[in-house]
């Protein structure tokens, strides 16, 4: 569940998220995250439910492929780290000079390992920060409309995959701002309107 909006007193929206679980017929929330925006965090986007493709969009690669790189190479790194540790340990090389090049050996191991996933987070930031910039300009209409984009790219990319489409169907959009409150820019009926007009006229729409 997400609550977002203004508090009365707030100059900035704010938001929070939590989850909620039945057990033995209780309720337990869990999970409790806040997000607002102020005078130096001017943009939050934040995700929910489905974010694998939204990462992707925003950061140029998901995090599990981006994971899955980090860990593939840091095994490759300790395979080879593992066979210098071989070599040396067979070679005739006295104890105590063995053991410094050991020493070395997992520093050196441990330091690319981090260098790379920093390069990776680097590579992230790259991608996501002029994007997140840009959001800064894009009037409210726009970012309604942005949003909007990012659900149904999700809901395209559930289609063609052989995967369950938990995502899909019309997207309601709202916008909520200080001074006009809680505005639908786009909301769908749960009725043919072409064929209920009576609807209409009675609540002169």
């Amino acid at each position: 569940m997400v609550i977002s909006g203004f508090n009365q007193d707030d100059l900035f929206p704010s938001s929070i998220s939590f989850k909620i679980i039945t057990i033995d017929n209780s309720f337990v929330i869990e999970h409790i995250k806040e997000n607002s925006v102020n005078n130096e965090t001017s943009v939050v986007l934040t995700l929910f439910a489905q974010v694998d493709t939204i990462t992707n969009f925003l950061n140029g690669i998901q995090d599990s492929t981006s994971f899955q790189i980090i860990t593939y190479f840091t095994n490759i790194i300790e395979e080879y780290s593992d066979k210098l540790i071989q070599v040396i340990n067979s070679s005739n090389i006295i104890d105590s000079e063995k053991s410094f090049k050991l020493n070395e050996i997992n520093d050196e191991k441990n330091k690319i390992c981090y260098d790379f996933s920093i390069f990776i987070d680097k590579l992230k930031k790259e991608n996501h920060n002029p994007i997140i910039k840009s959001m800064e300009s894009l009037p409210k209409e726009e970012l309604a409309n942005l949003s909007e984009s990012l659900i149904n790219i999700i809901s395209m990319k559930l289609k063609v995959q052989d995967n369950l489409e938990t995502v899909g169907g019309d997207v309601d959009v709202a916008i909520i701002t200080k001074g006009d409150g809680f505005i639908w820019t786009k909301h769908k009926h749960y009725f043919d309107k072409t064929l209920n007009p009576q609807f209409f006229r009675r609540h002169n729409y």
